[in-house]
């Protein structure tokens, strides 16, 4: 290994804490701590200059940590716009300083950041609109709840971000009744009647969705028939009668719907007791917590 190499290696791994945190938050700024480590990693080429008080990490270096992290560039910035915005401001006003100065070098590093962050600013405000999106959607549901849940908490349990089991330890730890909404396929059935403290399954009234069955754009075949081995037994020995009666219902027809339906119809949603948390339950710890609610 040539002495210059090796010299290189060391600097990567005694200063991998800056170089993370220049990686990260898109610079660093010096301070009388690390001034001497940014200067040796800007004499390596490690690191070049943002401006007088920051440094960044080459383009060539902060493409090849995104290509071995197999992502987009981390960035760690405010989620609010208008700070997206002045940093995306800034970056543009120094490319144009460089560009005017014919530091061409420089021009190549800002363009790559601007890109980094026209990039990382577009999926932050897609992940962004994806939740919004979930909450008007949720609004425009027809669902009549009565004085039991007048002041629900809403649990968006599908989403590739939440494990199923965070959502079933919080619902384990609050301890309240739960209603589930699922689709109305036999996992949907299944995943309804696991939960913990369940006490309805939201849903349009049954004859209602003995309708939605006769409709090809609404009934799915597959979803019945690619999850019927799976979860036919733990249905037919459902303990919950609202839970057989769908069961049922899928079995006759042999289909499943899935609950984005409910947005594009008016339809009523209604919540479909399967114990009523009023009476006495059979014997559960979990029945008898929820009486004492």
């Amino acid at each position: 290994m040539s002495a210059s190499l090796e010299r290189l290696l060391k600097s990567l791994a005694n200063h991998s804490d800056l170089i993370a945190s220049a990686y990260s938050y898109g610079h660093i700024s010096k301070d009388g701590k690390n001034e001497r480590a940014l200067n040796q990693l800007h004499q390596q080429k490690i690191l070049v200059k943002r401006d007088e008080e920051n440094y960044r990490l080459t383009a060539q270096l902060s493409q090849f940590l995104d290509y071995a992290l197999s992502s987009e560039r981390i960035r760690r910035l405010d989620t609010d716009l208008g700070s997206w915005m002045d940093t995306l401001e800034q970056s543009i006003g120094l490319y144009q300083t460089a560009h005017h100065e014919q530091r061409m070098d420089d021009c190549d590093n800002y363009k790559f950041e601007i890109e980094h962050l026209v990039f990382q600013l577009a999926d932050t405000l897609e992940e962004n609109t994806h939740y919004l999106l979930i909450l008007v959607q949720l609004a425009q549901l027809q669902i009549q709840l009565d004085a039991r849940f007048s002041h629900p908490l809403v649990v968006y349990r599908g989403d590739k971000d939440y494990r199923a089991d965070t959502c079933l330890q919080l619902l384990q730890q609050l301890k309240r009744p739960v209603l589930a909404m699922t689709d109305l396929d036999p996992a949907g059935l299944a995943i309804a009647q696991a939960l913990p403290y369940v006490v309805a399954l939201v849903a349009p009234k049954l004859s209602v969705v003995e309708t939605f069955f006769l409709s090809q754009k609404m009934a799915n075949p597959n979803l019945y028939t690619q999850q019927l081995a799976q979860y036919r037994a733990v249905l037919d020995g459902s303990e919950y009668a609202t839970i057989r009666a769908f069961w049922q219902l899928l079995n006759r027809y042999q289909a499943g719907i899935v609950q984005e339906h409910w947005l594009n119809v008016e339809i009523e949603l209604l919540i479909n007791d399967l114990i009523d948390v009023t009476q006495t339950c059979r014997g559960t710890d979990s029945c008898s917590e929820l009486k004492n609610l």
